[in-house]
């Protein structure tokens, strides 16, 4: 089934700025917005790029609250099944127990564990700062830092 919405990925990604003019984008959206996240998934499953999973910082009222990062990690692989990932990127200040996340990681996707901070200090709680989260970004494509523009 992913490989079917792999393959009409391109044409999907094509038609959607097209529907959007026309207003039937959002019809479709509201209609089958869980629609858009599978056709997402293939897409990420279908490529060759690294596939990283950030975790969130803090659990989210209503969505996951009192979840540890393995019960999410657990919740996401039962809601869209058993995906790979490479990487499992989490901030030290979120994690209860890393070895635990570790062997989450490692038996429910297949990923590494990357423990970085990336929260962010100026904007409150439950916030990535961008360039924590760039460098952490970096240190999984082992890339590095790309210099300023000037």
């Amino acid at each position: 089934m992913m490989k079917f919405w792999a393959a009409l990925w391109p044409i999907i990604a094509l038609a959607v700025p097209v529907l959007e003019m026309v207003g039937i984008y959002r019809i479709w959206l509201g209609i089958g917005a869980w629609t858009l996240v599978w056709l997402l998934l293939a897409a990420v499953l279908g490529s060759g790029a690294q596939r990283v999973i950030v975790l969130n910082l803090e659990a989210q009222r209503g969505e996951t609250s009192g979840f540890t990062p393995q019960q999410y990690l657990k919740v996401l692989v039962e809601q869209f099944g058993r995906f790979p990932a490479d990487t499992v990127i989490a901030d030290p200040r979120s994690v209860i127990g890393p070895t635990a996340l570790e062997s989450a990681c490692r038996d429910l996707v297949g990923a590494d564990l990357l423990v970085r901070p990336v929260s962010s200090s100026r904007s409150g709680s439950g916030v990535h700062d961008p360039d924590l989260l760039a460098a952490a970004f970096a240190e999984v494509t082992g890339r590095g830092r790309i210099p300023p523009w000037r």
